[in-house]
């Protein structure tokens, strides 16, 4: 089966096919949360039967993008994952059928029209965003903002300061209404002010805001085992993260699992393979996909 990295940035999503769960948290494999960050299952489905301040669905906008595809919330739902497949498949041969590899304006099926427009951490969209243009739109960050905002209509936006919670009237995506962000604040595991205290994160990433303090999300170089700056005869503690930076933690726990399993890993040593697929996805990638399935198509015809 021919892979690349366009192509596992789907695999995520097979989450959708737990459904005896009602809600699923998912985490990249370079996220590493500091607690439990389960409080977004009682925001949006409480055990005591109140009503629900979070939808079912939960997506972060991130420093240049509308949906973090890193770190998400969903609710499994029984053919949602073959819905999803499908809208996939559509896409996909858009891309290669069509007079471009991804429309700007329609995105993957929904063409935003004001007063309608995406909004990322930084802002640097402008004020009016309503074309699909960010990092990972014609990949998982796109699909994940069509899925909850468009195709199921039922999600909480949580974007700086405030939480859009988006519902559906008319078949269409409306803003129900806009929550102040501080009412998380007490949920979470990190302060405000020990957060900004991590060197790492504060340069890259919106910290003050709730739940993306409670996690670290390492990308480039400066994931832990790329990175080439850690002092491997330091002693961390869960305090430290909160005072120098997540890598260095992300170390201390590895070091934890290495005694625990006698893996005896040479710390001062470590060698890191290229990535298999490469490191982010191309418009080139989604042809190769889809020259596949068509190639896995005609096969299967002739049997």
């Amino acid at each position: 089966k021919e892979q690349n990295f366009y192509q596992i940035q789907f695999e995520k999503f097979r989450i959708l096919g737990l459904t005896q769960y009602s809600r699923i948290i998912y985490l990249d494999g370079d996220v590493m949360p500091f607690c439990p960050i389960d409080y977004l299952f009682e925001l949006s489905d409480p055990t005591d039967g109140s009503t629900p301040i979070l939808k079912e669905n939960v997506v972060l906008a991130w420093t240049m993008e509308p949906s973090h595809g890193g770190f998400f919330m969903l609710a499994p739902k029984e053919g949602d994952y073959e819905q999803l497949l499908a809208i996939i498949d559509r896409r996909e041969r858009e891309a290669v059928e069509g007079p471009e590899a991804f429309d700007l304006q329609r995105g993957w099926g929904h063409v935003i029209t004001p007063p309608d427009h995406w909004h990322s951490i930084s802002g640097i969209e402008g004020p009016n965003a309503t074309i699909w243009k960010w990092h990972g739109d014609f990949a998982d960050q796109g699909l994940l903002y069509y899925w909850t905002k468009y195709y199921k209509r039922n999600v909480s936006i949580i974007i700086k300061d405030e939480i859009e919670n988006w519902t559906s009237e008319r078949g269409k995506a409306k803003l129900e209404r806009l929550i102040p962000n501080g009412f998380l604040a007490p949920y979470a595991c990190v302060s405000e002010r020990d957060a900004w205290r991590d060197r790492y994160a504060r340069a890259r990433f919106p910290i003050n805001i709730v739940p993306a303090r409670d996690f670290r999300h390492f990308v480039g170089t400066g994931k832990p085992w790329r990175a080439t700056l850690i002092d491997h005869n330091k002693t961390h503690t869960f305090e430290d993260v909160q005072s120098e930076d997540g890598q260095h933690y992300w170390y201390y726990i590895l070091r934890k699992v290495d005694a625990k399993l006698k893996m005896n890993l040479d710390f001062s040593n470590l060698k890191v393979p290229q990535a298999m697929f490469g490191s982010y996805p191309t418009e080139k990638m989604i042809h190769a996909v889809v020259k596949a399935k068509k190639r896995a198509e005609v096969e299967k015809s002739h049997w």
